[in-house]
């Protein structure tokens, strides 16, 4: 599966205090901007428009699919092929932010210069009640800086990365390894079982929600069958777990009224044998989240494992 990864540096005209999760106000005025960018209908229902496949805003947006699909069957709406997340913000007041889009799916090289196209016309507008005005000021990928003036310009697919999850040689010095590895989740996890929300997963809960999340989002946006994906519990074990149950307030424009997106945040330490494959599988969920809301910047892991004990205790390294 193809995707972009961008890291946009913003700076406000002001001090700016976040009432809510950051990533929601950005991904409010994305939405809107990117509307006005893509619609030419804007008098119709996305779900009944007839250019609705091709719509970069209803692509990303909304998502619209036969309930006839292979990726989940029944339902008419399909996960968002994009996550946000931001980095360097304070609850107080903030002059900066960072704010990654990673967008994925054989569209991502068009979409992503109409994503900071929208954020450019969102920062002109404001942000927040207050109608702060910001600015791009720096771009990146994970591993280079991008001149702002050039960003337009660049031939976006040579930056397309590949998570091809049937090529694990990166963690075959891994492979089969008894390895302790400690999950952070930094963003709410948010996984339902019968119907209820999850405050303590347990390790079949998590292997399934990984699992799940890459089959799906394959199925949608990858160009070729899904690998067999396996994450077996048998040989793994959970030796430690800090969970604490947080909720994001969130005022939905759409139903008018504030709603609560919670989830589990902490960290839980997994000690076993793992495969070169469900090591890949697990750094895939780095970049695309795990649970609902993956969109609304939620479910989102950091993954390391245990490198050595010294005198300071367990040394963690990054996967």
């Amino acid at each position: 599966m193809e995707y972009l990864k961008f890291t946009f540096s913003m700076e406000f005209e002001k001090p700016v205090y976040f009432k809510y999760f950051p990533v929601f106000s950005f991904r409010s005025v994305l939405g809107k901007q990117l509307r006005a960018l893509s619609c030419l209908f804007p008098g119709r229902n996305c779900s009944s428009c007839s250019i609705n496949n091709t719509c970069s805003y209803a692509q990303v947006f909304e998502s619209h699919i036969n309930k006839n699909n292979p990726a989940v069957q029944g339902r008419n709406r399909a996960s968002h092929p994009f996550v946000l997340s931001v980095e360097n913000y304070s609850p107080f007041a903030n002059r900066k932010i960072d704010l990654s889009v990673t967008v994925f799916g054989t569209r991502a090289s068009e979409i992503m210069p109409l994503i900071y196209t929208a954020l450019g016309n969102a920062g002109k507008e404001g942000l927040l009640k207050e109608r702060t005005k910001f600015k791009v000021v720096k771009i990146r990928t994970d591993w280079q800086q991008i001149g702002i003036e050039n960003f337009q310009k660049l031939n976006f697919s040579e930056f397309i990365r590949k998570v091809d999850l049937e090529d694990n040689s990166l963690f075959n010095y891994l492979d089969g390894k008894q390895l302790t590895l400690n999950i952070d989740f930094i963003t709410p996890l948010r996984l339902k079982v019968n119907g209820k929300f999850l405050s303590n997963p347990d390790l079949n809960a998590l292997g399934n929600a990984f699992i799940r999340r890459l089959n799906i989002l394959e199925r949608l946006y990858g160009n070729s069958e899904p690998a067999e994906l396996q994450f077996i519990i048998e040989n793994k074990q959970i030796t430690e777990q800090n969970f604490d149950w947080k909720d994001y307030e969130y005022f939905s424009s759409r139903q008018r009224r504030k709603i609560r997106m919670g989830g589990v945040t902490g960290n839980t330490v997994i000690k076993g044998i793992f495969t070169a494959g469900e090591l890949a599988v697990l750094k895939a969920c780095e970049l695309f989240h795990i649970g609902k809301n993956t969109s609304f910047g939620l479910g989102r892991i950091k993954i390391s494992f245990e490198e050595a004990r010294g005198q300071n205790g367990i040394l963690y390294k990054p996967l």
